[in-house]
């Protein structure tokens, strides 16, 4: 049997490998010039951030190739732990983890679709003895929450889906109502607040 094709991605002094398919190895080639060509990835210093980044830019465009790519993240990265706690251990500011989580949840409903979300148990509940917990989260030290809930929906996109726009539906139709109606004279469209932030009410 033939060893799997290893897709390459290299920037600068970062390098990584992906296991193709040899029929996608041909794309995979078209996909990792494009990325070179058009990403941001100038600022880029660490695989994890390259290899995310190269997730997020597959996904509209390949998806077989994003699959691989992220599977080849998490037997990288994630073999041992889940994402946020690799995010810690490799000491990322700020903006380097949001890009390597959005892109690494990026391909998520692709993954999910296909049967290959990586499965494992959170350290918390690897022991026995817990049954039942609760966090509690205070206030945030943001000023203004709509500029988290933005951040929240940028990184974990995938994820919320289409959350946020139905809980916007919910509010705007609720703020119609009546009885309230005149506390809410620029509705609640929670939505476009989120996606153009400079239409939201002062």
């Amino acid at each position: 049997m033939d060893p799997t094709p290893i897709l390459q991605v290299k920037h600068r002094l970062v390098t990584f490998g992906i296991p193709v398919d040899a029929k996608h190895l041909p794309q995979g080639g078209d996909l990792v010039q494009s990325f070179l060509e058009t990403s941001r990835n100038d600022d880029l210093e660490t695989p994890i951030e390259l290899h995310a980044q190269f997730i997020e830019h597959c996904v509209p465009r390949n998806p077989d190739i994003a699959l691989a790519a992220f599977a080849a993240f998490n037997n990288s990265f994630c073999a041992r732990n889940n994402i946020h706690v690799v995010v810690q251990e490799h000491d990322l500011n700020t903006n380097q983890a949001k890009a390597v989580l959005r892109g690494y949840f990026s391909a998520w409903n692709i993954a999910s679709a296909r049967g290959a979300v990586p499965s494992s148990t959170p350290v918390l509940f690897s022991d026995p003895s817990v049954s039942m917990m609760a966090i509690f989260g205070g206030q945030g030290s943001m000023d203004n929450y709509l500029d988290e809930a933005r951040d929240l929906v940028d990184v974990y996109g995938p994820l919320l889906a289409d959350y946020p726009a139905k809980m916007s539906a919910f509010l705007q139709r609720e703020s119609q109502d009546p009885r309230i109606s005149r506390c809410y004279a620029k509705g609640l469209d929670v939505a476009r607040w989120l996606a153009s932030p400079e239409s939201q009410p002062d």
